[in-house]
Parts: structure tokens; sequence; C-alpha cells
């Protein structure tokens, strides 16, 4: 899935994914659409979320928590179960190293100026394990990066990209995946040793890196079956609700075609950005998604996605398209 643009524009060059995935709520005042939690109830048995657009794409103070509260685990819920034959949707990890590019291209507009950000690509080496348990060991290793281009004041920002990126060359980020795409005991080699800013960017990557496996429904799923996923995470000092819909478009064998729709919105109007709190006046972002894989391998061959989102923090809104190609070599 992908990861949401931000005011920190190098974490969200960073992330192999711009946009995690994206929202629903409830009621007409940010609320769910039913006394019950949604996220209390059982993902087996639940009905997909449903919930109103907040004003603005801001939910009001509470009105997330009713949703998703933080910290919690993605909210999965099938939505159609699609045409017959259908089974379970699973991964069971082969192991073995993948390695992967990943590019991402900004063009932003703010007031009349616009600008296309440096291009920026991340070359990962992904190491799976034999299974352990009911998971899979994978270590991902960020091994090369290249910045290129970029137009008007954004083009001397690539010798900051660059030396920025360089500095994070060998980071590697270990954690445990399992069938159902959940992962867990994320740990980056260099927890604890970074600067506040370069804390927050490892923190945009390892959402990326959690956002390279996909949460699956435990109901069977047929070709043209789709789910929900709801998820509710810190990303470069906003407060990020997103739901995405996927819909299974092919699967033959292992091999299937993913398309996602995805929207997001504000948890709540403040924002973090190096040190200092801005307050979200509105925030609107929308992306589709395509991933095509195995559900025997640690990575997608490919992944496209494009986003659009507009947001304005008092000083004019600020308009951005960004496109993420990922290709496994």
């Amino acid at each position: 899935m992908i990861r949401p643009c931000s005011s920190c524009l190098l974490a969200l060059l960073l992330a192999t994914g711009c946009c995690k995935g994206i929202p629903g709520l409830g009621s007409s005042d940010g609320g769910a659409s039913s006394s019950e939690s949604p996220a209390a109830a059982s993902p087996e048995s639940a009905p997909p979320v449903k919930f109103t657009d907040p004003p603005n794409g801001i939910f009001p103070p509470g009105a997330a928590d009713k949703l998703i509260a933080k910290g919690a685990p993605a909210i999965v819920r099938l939505v159609e179960p699609g045409a017959e034959p259908r089974s379970p949707l699973r991964y069971s990890l082969s192991p073995g190293v993948a390695s992967s590019d990943t590019a991402v291209d900004i063009s932003s507009k703010a007031a009349a100026i616009s600008i296309a950000m440096p291009r920026i690509t991340v070359s990962y080496d992904y190491a799976g394990a034999a299974r352990q348990g009911a998971t899979w060991p994978v270590t991902a290793t960020l091994k090369a990066t290249k910045v290129e281009g970029g137009s008007g004041p954004a083009a001397a920002l690539s010798g900051v990209f660059r030396k920025q990126l360089k500095l994070l060359e060998g980071l590697t980020f270990a954690y445990q995946q399992d069938d159902r795409g959940r992962i867990t005991g994320m740990k980056s080699s260099l927890a604890n040793k970074s600067s506040p800013e370069m804390a927050e960017i490892i923190r945009s990557i390892t959402a990326s890196q959690q956002a390279m496996s996909l949460a699956l429904p435990e109901e069977p799923i047929g070709k043209g079956g789709k789910w929900q996923i709801i998820t509710r995470s810190p990303d470069s000092g906003m407060d990020l609700v997103q739901e995405v819909i996927c819909t299974l478009t092919d699967r033959k064998g292992t091999n299937v075609v993913i398309d996602m729709a995805i929207r997001q919105f504000a948890g709540s109007d403040q924002m973090t950005s190096a040190g200092k709190l801005s307050v979200i006046k509105s925030f609107t972002s929308s992306a589709n998604q395509r991933l095509e894989g195995e559900m025997t391998a640690v990575i997608p061959k490919t992944l496209t996605m494009k986003q659009d989102y507009t947001m304005d923090t008092g000083q004019g809104a600020i308009v951005s398209t960004n496109k993420v190609n990922h290709t496994r070599r």
C-alpha cells in the first residue's frame, strides 16, 4: 500500500509508497456508524466499516478514536466475496533474496509556483528466511539511492537530498510477517541512534516497509472480491487515518493482481514538522494503486501508484501529485 504525502518532504520521498491505505468513518459527526467500536467486533463476522467523511478532511477531537484507536491493528473487513471458486488468500513466502527499485516523482503547486521535485530512486534487498512458527523473518537493506532532475526552486534541493540519502545507505529493517500479511517486531538498525529529524524519516520508511505487505481478509475470496483495510498511524508529524478498498482483479495459482482505491484523512488538526506545531485547515488525499506478484514472494513484482492531495496549514493550499513505481529485479 501507500503512504501519504505530508510536510516532511524528504520522509515522503524516501517512503516506498506514498499513502498507506485510506479510510472510512461513520456518522455525520465523525463517529462510528454504530454504538459498537468497529475495532472491537470480530473481523470474521463484522460488516465493512461505514463512516461520513469529516469536514475539510479533518476529524473533530475524539472522532477518529471512535473509528480506530491510535496504535490499533489494521481493521480488515470483507466487502464482497467475489466469484466462485473462492478460497482463502494467504502468503506462503519462499526463502531467498529479492531486489527492488522504487522511484518516487512529486510535482507540486503552491500559489502561482509549480515545481517538480527531484526524482528519488531507492534500491532494497529483501532477505526472507524459512518459516519460524507462524511467521517468516524478513530483513530489508537499503542498498543504494539516486537523485535526479527537479525543476524550479526544487532543483537546488537535489544536492541536499543526495547527501541525506547517502547517510541512509546500509540501513536495515528486520521484521516478521504472517500468512495474512501482518507485520510484527519491526526494528531498524538506526533505532535510538539518530537525530529527531532522522528519526522522523526512519519512521516514515518503517511505515513504507510495513506497507510492502498487504493485509488480507480472513474469509475465502474469489476473483472480483473486495475487502476494506482501515489504519491509523503517525506520518511525518500527522495523525493519519486511511481506508483502502482492495479488489482481487485476477488470481491464477499464487499469482495475483490487486487494485486499491485509497482515501486519507487527518485524525486531528495538529501537525508537527521540524519541531514546530502547525494547524491543518484542510486536507484531501486519494490514490489508486495496483500490485502484481506472487503470494510466495516477499515483495511484489510490480507496484504502481498515483496520489493526488491538497493540504492547507493556513499559508495557502499546496496541491501535489505523487507517483510511485516499484519493480522487483
